[in-house]
């Protein structure tokens, strides 16, 4: 009878414990809330006060880093534009600003593909077409679709050992047939038309095929040639004595004249600020960054890591491209630019 009088009690004890336990969880539960919903509202207040601090004539900064691709949110919590869609929406934000009367785009590429280069020129012209003045900072480097998209605007700035240049298009295929012949790997394939399996990586390239591609290579960097001889003023014949992929200093540049001015990236801002005619020191807006961005592309890093092949080359690159063979991440890949004497 007392154990049955003990268990009684101690099951009477659990449960109050609990009932105890989720009524002091409910009530922590709502102050959280509260806790977050008023962090949340000071901090549209600190941004609204930001903004209101930053009307005026205004210099906006686009920045280029890395590799310049269209990028396609991949992960599980991805939900911001990457890449160069990324830079598109800041510039088309930036030219659509009244108060932004000039943009520094901030360089630090290795160039890229040929589309997603001439898009965010294309946007760089959109501004200067409104009004906007628009200059290019080249901090370590501006190579091949870099400095194509450095030519699109008004002036081009760089450090006196910054490195640029490497005017060209590229084009690489694999070539594995002996190695498939080693394993004895046979590839059945079947085509809708003669060119459709132009640079497999399975057979030997034909004649053919390769005169069809440096066509296209060919067409790919005229357009090149043009954006260059028009966006700097250069003649084509003496464009062409610089356009055989060699790279250049921002010394040499200047003396070549792919470059206006050297200096840094605050003379890169002073610069836009006196093209626009803004007195005194300029206001900056900085490139806007969504307040939890961070937190979701940190927590897709660490739930999906890049493959070795997306952190060198990134994901569902084009194979024609605007870039330059530097650097051992790309000595694989990329080799040097079709040469045009």
């Amino acid at each position: 009878m007392k154990k049955n009088i003990v268990v009684v009690l101690v099951l009477l004890l659990c449960i109050g414990s609990i009932v105890l336990g989720i009524m002091i969880l409910r009530k922590e539960a709502k102050a959280p809330r509260e806790g977050v919903l008023d962090r949340f509202a000071r901090l549209l207040e600190r941004k609204a006060a930001a903004a209101q601090l930053a009307r005026g004539p205004s210099v906006g900064v686009v920045r280029v880093f890395g590799a310049i691709t269209f990028r396609q949110p991949s992960g599980l919590f991805e939900i911001y534009p990457r890449g160069a869609l990324r830079t598109v929406k800041q510039l088309e934000r930036l030219r659509r600003d009244e108060d932004v009367k000039a943009i520094v785009v901030q360089i630090n590429s290795p160039g890229g593909t040929i589309g997603a280069v001439q898009e965010i020129c294309d946007q760089i012209r959109l501004a200067r077409q409104e009004g906007k003045k628009v200059v290019a900072s080249i901090a370590d480097m501006a190579f091949s679709g870099g400095y194509y998209i450095a030519t699109a605007c008004d002036e081009i700035v760089a450090n006196p050992g910054s490195l640029t240049g490497s005017i060209g298009v590229i084009l690489v295929t694999a070539n594995l047939k002996k190695l498939f012949d080693m394993l004895g790997i046979k590839f059945n394939v079947v085509k809708s038309g003669e060119h459709k399996d132009i640079g497999a990586y399975w057979r030997d390239m034909t004649p053919q095929e390769r005169e069809l591609l440096q066509r296209l290579i060919m067409d790919c960097y005229h357009q090149f040639l043009e954006s260059v001889s028009e966006g700097r003023g250069i003649p084509m014949d003496k464009l062409l004595r610089l356009a055989d992929g060699r790279i250049f200093s921002g010394q040499m540049a200047l003396q070549s004249k792919l470059v206006d001015r050297l200096g840094t990236f605050q003379d890169a801002v002073s610069r836009a600020a006196e093209l626009a005619g803004i007195k005194g020191k300029p206001r900056v807006v900085e490139p806007q960054v969504e307040p939890f961005e961070r937190f979701f592309r940190l927590l897709d890093a660490r739930l999906k890591p890049p493959s070795l092949r997306e952190a060198l080359l990134g994901q569902e690159d084009a194979p024609i491209q605007y870039r330059a063979n530097i650097g051992p991440a790309q000595v694989d890949y990329f080799y040097p630019s079709p040469q045009t004497h």
